[in-house]
């Protein structure tokens, strides 16, 4: 039972993250209205840029990433995406 735990929480994680990758790195972002997860900009709120920050994924596991100024906002990349 706690490996199927294991296993769902990780797939949560790379869910997610494949998520806030696919959008911010996207070019449809450049193009278009798309953003990333308002999660991922309240997460970065009162911080800096390069700060690290937690968001809560979708299975409840905590993701970790860092603000980063993306189209002239504050928002949280995980850990290992690029943000163009």
């Amino acid at each position: 039972m706690l490996n199927i735990l294991k296993i769902a929480a990780i797939a949560g994680i790379l869910i997610f993250s494949a998520s806030c990758a696919a959008r911010i790195t996207s070019p449809a972002l450049k193009n278009s209205n798309e953003m990333p997860p308002a999660a991922a900009f309240t997460a970065c709120e009162g911080h800096r840029e390069g700060d690290l920050v937690t968001i809560d994924g979708l299975s409840g596991a905590v993701i970790t990433a860092t603000c980063k100024i993306i189209e002239g906002r504050l928002v949280a990349v995980p850990e290992g995406f690029k943000a163009e």
